[in-house]
């Protein structure tokens, strides 16, 4: 497994868990709101295992603002982790998952998906257009055998979560 944070000392300990668990995992620690982060988990995967057979799009930021109040870099901050990082990474594990004709891309949107609240203008916005943008890969991927799901779980007790409003998840 190819974990990615932008905390050392979270790979660390989620690797930790994974190692003592008897599995094998690799770090990359990127921040997916610059352009290159994705790239590097690609290139993780890569590198350590040699293919690509499952993609799990859970990177998420949120900012708890009101429609009205939020500026143009929690917009684009936003957008750049929660629904541009998974474009990036779906295209270029399919790019080698059509090569096998297998694979799984997994994408984590939200509830708050399904009824954007106010203030989680961002956050709602960034899943429900993740749910679109997995529709269209599941278009496109189905011809070459990999398989997309979105999935939308309520609130999870996450460090993000209980910075944040009432409503998130």
């Amino acid at each position: 497994m190819v974990i990615a944070a932008r905390s050392e000392a979270e790979l660390a300990s989620v690797e930790r868990e994974i190692l003592s668990a008897g599995g094998r995992a690799a770090r990359a620690q990127v921040d997916l709101s610059r352009a290159g982060g994705a790239r590097r988990v690609i290139e993780a995967a890569l590198g350590s295992f040699g293919t690509i057979d499952i993609l799990v799009n859970n990177a998420a930021i949120l900012h708890d603002t009101e429609f009205l109040d939020v500026t143009e870099e929690e917009w684009d901050s936003v957008m750049s982790v929660n629904l541009r990082a998974p474009f990036l990474l779906s295209q270029a594990a399919l790019r080698i998952m059509k090569e096998k004709r297998a694979g799984y891309i997994i994408n984590i949107s939200s509830t708050a998906a399904l009824q954007v609240p106010a203030t989680l203008t961002t956050y709602g916005t960034s899943k429900k257009a993740l749910t679109g943008l997995s529709e269209a890969l599941y278009e496109t991927a189905k011809e070459h055998g990999v398989k997309v799901i979105v999935i939308c779980p309520g609130m999870t007790d996450t460090e993000m979560l209980r910075g944040s409003t009432p409503g998130a998840g």
